[in-house]
């Protein structure tokens, strides 16, 4: 166990590789719920935030099953449960409805969040599959409140038979209600048709918000140049500028060329289009796909201004707002393997800054500070395809965060929901308890003593160890043999010889017997005088 220790923490670097490369580690997470699709082949993971669309106080939870052509929408509570109040379905076949789902906008002002759905598959025509233009998409906007129902209040397509136009448009992946990007006090719906035509240049679709609003687009932005699939990805992300309009960020991945792909922050206002957006374009790499996901995150380093995402399929740029956003990206995240999706979280730890969530083989949480750094803070060896920030589903206190997974880990699919909160939080009986866990240590940063707990899922060896960041061992904490379960041990801020340590970063990891030999990802706490 002291080789293997001492090879692991070489240098940083090597520190922060395995971080990446390590076992399930759901520290500070307690798992509240998981819903399942309904059958094989249903993808039913695509997880959406959509605020409280029935009124009665609570943020509800909606998720699309494109593979089986449905959505469902959980409504929060306390406590919360996993039987869905409302299925939505399509009429048609071979449409992929609930490929991309939003919410958490008021688009027609009567004090309720409304949700859509986008179905990128939807043929228009006569009959499928011969007299009808294949793949236009459509999307459905459904108007929230106390009697919402799963009839459609507005049913959005581009595509025309007559005209025989939109075949292979993919309207409807994705869709997005960007806030308020005209300044009339509505919120607008953005949607994507990133395969449109023969092409594949991209296009984007604005509907603005109102009492009346209808399914004619008001806005219509277009990819620069051939297969830029401008459009494939969509997020609200604020007032970037802070001149009183809502913004939108578009990605353009460039999936059929060698070219590194953009992504464009478009400004609201009274005219709206590409002119003036700001261009960030990827790294010379071929086929990086940059802009395959594009995120709105909050304000991750607290200087009260949003901060954007922009992934590819082999980093992340982060780009810090200023006023006006930052060119010069404050971090790039790197993965072991491609990236799947990036995420905002909100401020999970109550400190003041939001926090970010990435998949890729694992599921990463960032959490928010003055000075972003590249190492993650929380580790999940788990494969999930989606994530989403859920605000508090329960009313417990504690943010929740909904992690969607299909395709070969899950045939079926399944979203899992987990409430953040300190060790103490976990209760005997917890899932949580089956596994091998080394929790974040609470409080973090800490003065005086920090308390780091762990389970076991059998008996066994047990080690703790603190490094300072050049890899010196500061701290054997734990050393012996150890029932399974729930443990804690206390960390007073000092090393072997009883002496004070420094202020500063420190890491800590568990090696133990419990289950044969197990090892946990390296966490990182900080230490204050």
């Amino acid at each position: 166990m002291k080789n293997v220790r001492t090879t692991i923490i070489v240098s940083v670097i090597v520190v922060i590789i395995i971080a990446a490369n390590s076992l399930p580690a759901e520290e500070g997470f307690t798992l509240l719920a998981t819903m399942s699709g309904d059958s094989v082949g249903d993808e039913f993971c695509i997880v959406a935030n959509v605020g409280d669309v029935n009124g009665d106080g609570y943020p509800d939870v909606l998720v699309g099953a494109p593979g089986g052509e449905y959505a469902k929408l959980y409504f929060g509570g306390a406590p919360f449960d996993t039987i869905p109040d409302l299925i939505f379905r399509d009429e048609k076949e071979h449409t992929r409805f609930g490929c991309s789902v939003a919410g958490g906008g008021d688009v027609n002002g009567d004090g309720y969040p409304d949700i859509v759905i986008g179905a990128s598959s939807t043929w228009i025509g006569l009959s499928f599959p011969k007299f009808c233009i294949w793949g236009a998409g459509a999307a459905y906007v459904y108007f929230g409140g106390p009697d919402m129902d799963t009839i459609p209040d507005l049913e959005l397509v581009v595509g025309n038979w007559e005209e025989q136009t939109g075949w292979y448009y993919g309207f409807g992946l994705p869709v997005v209600i960007a806030g308020d990007m005209n300044g009339d006090g509505y919120d607008d719906i953005v949607i994507g048709a990133a395969n449109d035509d023969y092409d594949a240049h991209g296009r984007v679709y604005i509907y603005f918000g109102g009492p009346d609003i209808n399914a004619e687009y008001d806005i219509l932005l277009e990819g620069e140049d051939h297969f830029d699939n401008f459009g494939a990805s969509i997020a609200n992300v604020g007032d970037i500028n802070r001149d009183g309009f809502d913004d939108v960020l578009i990605g353009a991945p460039q999936i059929h060329t060698e070219n590194p792909g953009k992504a464009y922050l478009v400004y609201g206002g009274n005219e709206i289009s590409l002119t003036g957006a700001t261009v960030f374009t990827g790294d010379s790499s071929l086929h990086s796909y940059y802009g395959r996901v594009v995120a709105g995150l909050g304000d991750v380093n607290g200087d009260d201004y949003p901060d954007v995402g922009v992934m590819a399929l082999d980093y992340i740029r982060i780009f810090l707002g200023c006023g006006d956003i930052n060119l010069v990206p404050g971090i790039t995240l790197f993965p072991v393997r491609d990236f799947w999706y990036i995420g905002a979280l909100g401020d999970l730890n109550k400190d003041g800054y939001d926090d970010i969530g990435v998949v890729s083989e694992y599921f990463e949480i960032f959490l928010g500070k003055t000075i972003i750094d590249t190492i993650p803070d929380i580790s999940f060896e788990l494969w999930y395809s989606t994530i989403c920030g859920l605000g508090d589903i329960n009313n417990d206190s504690y943010l929740d965060i909904g992690l969607g997974r299909s395709g070969g880990w899950d045939p079926i699919g399944k979203v899992y929901i987990y409430s953040y909160g300190k060790p103490d939080k976990i209760k005997e009986g917890s899932s949580f308890l089956k596994d091998f866990h080394l929790y974040q240590n609470y409080p973090n940063p800490f003065n005086t003593n920090t308390c780091l707990a762990y389970t076991l899922p059998s008996a066994g060896d047990v080690t703790i160890t603190i490094y300072n960041l050049l890899g010196k061992k500061i701290r054997t904490l734990v050393s012996g043999y150890q029932p399974s379960g729930y443990h804690s041990a206390i960390w007073d801020g000092k090393d072997d010889n009883g002496q004070a340590v420094a202020s500063g970063i420190y890491l800590y990891q568990m090696l133990s017997t419990s289950n044969n030999f197990e090892q946990s990802p390296i966490r990182k706490m900080v230490l204050l005088k």
